[in-house]
């Protein structure tokens, strides 16, 4: 008697086990490409190997790997909010946002290579550099931007950072009065020239003084600065996170300085001649 009570038990709890089915599916495809095009894409023949995560709030949902034609297909995903998130060694990422399930739905993003909605994911190559010299404070001639010589000719102050570089790169500099500061915790991003300047034997890294909130950072004020460097597009809007992402930045490659704003407001204000 104790054993044909015991059946109907397991019976249940096997039932219980099993994985909920759902029937929402999202398909689509995503490509390869050595330079990142909108208007066209030389995709490589070889598509595979792409890794495609299905996220909710909480993280990952489902993923899956592409195939050699970059076609790819997640299945049995519950209703929800949820963003698609690409990657593959050596190739920048890219995301998709507001993909929404309400049931038996069948998302379809398949698209023709030349079709401007295609995600395609660009090679990105190899990234050494180290920070020299700075930051220090360098002028330069010009126009004043702002402020109350706006428009004038006179000397305008950057804030100069000289590196040594593998190559050349775009960069975003990420700034705080906290030291951990990063990508996701900072006060503000600027966007960082990397050029070449007379009289400075190295290549550096700068932004103005015009172009640091006054507010944010008063004067002798410590400032922690991080600089990502980045290939160019695509920038895409994660409203998850509320912050703009580069799907070409080298996240890990990131180097981290330190700069006491001076106690001298001509630094924002510039001098005129």
């Amino acid at each position: 008697m104790k054993y044909a009570t015991l059946i109907p038990l397991l019976f249940i709890l096997l039932i219980s086990c099993e994985k909920e089915e759902y029937p929402g599916v999202i398909r689509g495809n995503v490509v390869l490409t050595d330079h990142y095009n909108l208007v066209s894409v030389e995709s490589y023949e070889d598509n595979s190997g792409i890794k495609i995560s299905l996220s909710d709030i909480n993280g990952i949902v489902t993923k899956t790997i592409s195939d050699e034609k970059g076609n790819y297909e997640l299945v049995n995903i519950k209703p929800g909010e949820f963003k698609l998130h690409f990657v593959k060694d050596g190739f920048s990422f890219y995301e998709i946002f507001d993909i929404s399930i309400e049931g038996a739905d069948t998302i379809d993003l398949t698209y023709s290579v030349n079709n401007g909605s295609i995600v395609r994911l660009q090679k990105t190559e190899p990234l050494t550099y180290q920070t020299i010299k700075g930051p220090y404070i360098d002028s330069y001639k010009g126009s004043l931007p702002e402020g109350p010589y706006e428009g004038q000719f006179g000397l305008g102050y950057d804030i100069v950072t000289e590196i040594g570089l593998s190559r050349e790169f775009k960069c975003m500099a990420y700034i705080s009065t906290e030291e951990d500061v990063d990508y996701m915790n900072y006060q503000m991003a600027i966007y960082c020239h990397n050029m070449n300047r007379k009289g400075i034997g190295n290549r550096i890294l700068k932004f103005n003084f015009h172009d640091l909130d006054r507010e944010l950072f008063p004067l002798n004020t410590k400032i922690y600065i991080r600089y990502y460097p980045y290939d160019g597009d695509p920038i895409i809007y994660d409203p998850w996170l509320n912050i703009d992402k580069y799907c070409t930045m080298q996240y890990s490659n990131s180097k981290l300085v330190s700069f006491i704003i001076p106690d001298d407001p001509m630094y924002f204000e510039g001098s005129p001649l």
